[in-house]
């Protein structure tokens, strides 16, 4: 099997920019606006680059990627709900993650959407939708937990601390096995 040289270079190249994001813009930002901007814009980047491959070899299409994204995204309006406030300030400066950022909640609606999206549109298998979304909303969960003694990622167990290196070294890994595997599993037959 050819190994995709080409799409291997762009993946690595896209998680230089991921870790220069999260490295030096979000923890550079100077007010809680571009806070929650940055960090934001920086959970879907990192989620684009998990399901690039699938782009990449044509599995998935744009439209699936935004509907895969949003929810990568979208995850910290908890955030609101937890702080009884929709001011970025009171957000920002929660002590602890609200469960809703775990890996057992992440398992739950990553199965409940692909089911949803697998019934609406036949176009893509079951296994694809449901390791899109876990992958994307995992990858954000975990890049939460990185040094923060906060998030509840392991709920209903306790939850160590992500070292960086970890978080970035899985997570690379599992995009780039993704660029050599994708179509030996989520093709529809």
């Amino acid at each position: 099997m050819n190994i995709p040289i080409k799409n291997i270079f762009i993946l690595i190249l896209l998680w230089i920019i991921a870790f220069f994001a999260h490295k030096c813009l979000v923890p550079n930002a100077k007010t809680p606006l571009l806070i929650a901007i940055f960090d934001s814009t920086t959970h879907g980047f990192i989620a684009f680059v998990m399901i690039f491959p699938f782009l990449l070899s044509k599995i998935i299409n744009w439209k699936l990627v935004l509907i895969i994204l949003i929810p990568a995204v979208l995850i910290d309006i908890d955030h609101a709900i937890v702080a009884h406030s929709v001011a970025v300030e009171d957000m920002i400066k929660l002590e602890t993650r609200p469960l809703s950022h775990s890996l057992l909640f992440s398992l739950g609606f990553s199965l409940l959407f692909a089911l949803i999206l697998r019934i609406k549109e036949k176009t893509h298998s079951y296994c694809l939708l449901f390791y899109s979304f876990f992958l994307t909303l995992s990858s954000h969960i975990l890049r939460d937990s990185i040094n923060s003694k906060g998030t509840f990622w392991a709920y209903p167990f306790d939850a160590p601390v992500v070292s960086e290196i970890m978080f970035f070294v899985v997570f690379v890994g599992i995009s780039m096995g993704s660029v050599v595997f994708v179509k030996w599993n989520f093709e529809i037959k």
